[in-house]
């Protein structure tokens, strides 16, 4: 609607930061792209997260997060030894990390527009946001041309390293062995002290040798206990270890309880919710969830009342011209 982008242009004369997700040339054929909108705001910041950025021969690709990942190489080392790939992770990583970049690249250059008055655009593509994790494997291939494979649960460097069963019905628990003291402690707990001298366990490239072998004697070990027990003993005696939670269990876990993860809020119209709050603390500054999440049109008066100054009756008539809703 054409009086939707005036109002649009109005409040970006009054903003510091413009965020956008569109598929590259969209803002443009609006007439809202970075360009148009700096003759605005001259020290406007803008941030773009697009598939795979502005350029480049598949700029226009459209996707999301789980395709992205395996265009960018993750999917590839997800699955079990000399195995194909076991398909696409079910959550899509690619999302929440853009998110990150976006706000740490939007906090450097708006530190930058009150040093030096200028603005900038921000070009994020969301498919390298999902190579950035992969250095090890990049790094791997640049230095020795080798091709890093998928190992399961497995770990190229440590051993054991996995998911190990427990006693009952899908009960499991991860371990960490990556040190020697690790690993020791292990053998002591597991009730094989003298495994830590063996030739062939006696450094971690022989773990990893006989990772097959070493690993199925650990499964034994945790497969007759329970998964409390195997924890508070690796645990005990300063071995990584913890349980794998299933979302029920991780949702009551006393000890994100403890931290006040979720907390609860009263949305108008779904009521009661319990809510995951940020996963840091600060100690001058309130990081808990202070309301619900708003609803369409709630600040419409705040926005464009206070914000742009219109008075209530051209609010009003917005709304029934569905400018705004």
């Amino acid at each position: 609607h054409p009086r939707g982008a005036e109002l649009f242009r109005a409040l970006v004369a009054k903003s510091d930061v413009v965020i956008e997700n569109f598929t590259p040339g969209t803002l443009a054929e609006l007439g809202l792209d970075y360009a148009s909108l700096a003759r605005i705001k001259p020290d406007l910041v803008m941030v773009s997260l697009s598939t795979a950025g502005q350029s480049g021969p598949i700029s226009d690709l459209r996707g999301y997060a789980p395709a992205l990942s395996a265009y960018a190489g993750m999917d590839a080392l997800v699955g079990y030894e000399g195995e194909p790939p076991s398909g696409m992770p079910n959550v899509g990583l690619n999302d929440p990390s853009s998110g990150a970049h976006a706000m740490l690249a939007l906090l450097a250059a708006l530190i930058r527009r009150d040093r030096t008055g200028q603005g900038q655009y921000i070009d994020l593509s969301q498919l390298e946001v999902g190579v950035a994790p992969l250095a090890e494997a990049v790094l791997e291939y640049q230095f020795t041309g080798k091709v890093m494979q998928s190992v399961g649960n497995g770990h190229r460097l440590h051993c054991p390293h996995g998911i190990f069963p427990c006693a009952g019905d899908d009960r499991w628990v991860a371990v960490s062995v990556e040190n020697e003291r690790h690993w020791r402690a292990l053998c002591a707990v597991m009730g094989e002290p003298e495994w830590a001298d063996r030739d062939r366990y006696r450094d971690a490239a022989g773990r990893v040798a006989e990772r097959p072998l070493l690993e199925a004697e650990l499964a034994r070990w945790t497969a007759a206990r329970t998964r409390e027990a195997v924890v508070e003993q690796l645990v005990g005696a300063g071995v990584p270890a913890t349980p794998v939670l299933t979302i029920d269990e991780q949702y009551v876990d006393p000890h994100l309880a403890a931290r006040q993860l979720r907390q609860t809020t009263i949305h108008p119209l779904s009521g009661e919710e319990r809510l995951y709050r940020l996963p840091w603390r600060m100690s001058a500054a309130d990081t808990g969830i202070r309301g619900s999440a708003p609803q369409l049109g709630e600040h419409d008066d705040y926005v464009y009342g206070e914000i742009l100054g219109l008075d209530v009756s051209t609010i009003r008539g917005l709304k029934q011209d569905k400018v705004i809703y």
